[in-house]
């Protein structure tokens, strides 16, 4: 099966750290790292020319993982026929949109322009949700949210201690939905592996893939 997957430019800024590094990467002086194909743009003129390094690297993660949040939850709206699984990925989809605009808002005032692309890498993650079928796919999805929003609320933690005080109330004001969302996915973790718990170690059930064609 050969999917590909699109993104707009209205869903260029979302909220929470992406799942997974890109392959590319460049090293900042903080240690973090930036995503060769995913430039962040910066107006020399605005305040953004003046910002620490490490605040520009958490605005771009979160643009970069809130748009992962928003795609894997439209996919998954569209293949799961979990009632759990789909509760779960409307309220990523609901959630990280909202954030997303006021993300978006917060960094235009300083002149920074995120994203509008995912990198390879995260395209590849939402790929994989069709390489499971059944209580594969939901598997897979809930281990991917328990990890993802294990890195962000790490992420907004570093940005609420940000000496940009705008940056650190918009993390501090929104570490709440990302623990609330932490919990429900440790929540949806067990119950889509429930039926599993006496049938050996296989979490992510890949004799239960379903052939992909390239």
């Amino acid at each position: 099966m050969k999917n590909k997957i699109y993104y707009p430019a209205m869903l260029s800024v979302l909220l929470i750290a992406a799942c997974g590094n890109a392959d590319k990467k460049n090293a900042d002086p903080n240690g973090d790292s930036l995503t060769l194909d995913t430039p962040l743009v910066v107006d020399k003129e605005s305040d953004a020319g003046k910002a620490d390094t490490a605040d520009l690297v958490i605005f771009k993660n979160a643009a970069i993982g809130g748009m992962t949040e928003v795609e894997a939850g439209s996919r998954m709206l569209i293949v799961s026929t979990n009632a759990y699984v789909k509760r779960f990925a409307q309220m990523m989809v609901t959630d990280h949109t909202k954030a997303g605009a006021e993300l978006k808002a917060l960094a235009a005032k300083k002149g920074i322009a995120l994203p509008s692309v995912l990198p390879e890498s995260n395209i590849a993650l939402i790929k994989n949700i069709d390489k499971f079928k059944n209580d594969g796919r939901n598997e897979y999805y809930a281990h991917m949210m328990v990890e993802d929003h294990q890195k962000t609320i790490d992420l907004f933690h570093k940005a609420a201690t940000s000496k940009d005080r705008a940056l650190a109330d918009f993390a501090r004001l929104t570490l709440p939905t990302l623990e609330h969302h932490y919990k429900m996915a440790k929540e949806l973790e067990a119950k889509v592996t429930q039926h599993k718990k006496n049938q050996g170690d296989d979490p992510l059930k890949l004799s239960d893939q379903k052939e992909v064609k390239h």
